[in-house]
């Protein structure tokens, strides 16, 4: 009898979280300049993984959530190479 029950809360709690899962991976891909639809890439077996993950680069400079972490600041690396 315990199976049922456990069956249904895994249902429950599945449908609880994959609203807001989709919600935050929207808002994400916004972030890089992208569109949410961008998400259905997500469902194209091997490629779709690798084509969102590693291949889509986001804006270049500041957008209004900050700096583009994958630019490097030369003058700053630069400086805390040479102060050692």
């Amino acid at each position: 009898m315990g199976t049922p029950n456990l069956m249904l809360v895994t249902i429950g709690y599945i449908l609880i979280t994959i609203i807001p899962s989709l919600a935050l991976t929207v808002r994400r891909f916004y972030d890089t300049g992208n569109s949410g639809w961008m998400l259905l890439l997500r469902f194209v077996p091997i490629i779709g993984g690798v084509i969102i993950f590693m291949v889509l680069a986001s804006d270049d400079g500041t957008n209004q959530y900050g700096s583009n972490p994958k630019e490097i600041d030369w003058e700053v690396y630069e400086e805390s190479i040479y102060a050692k």
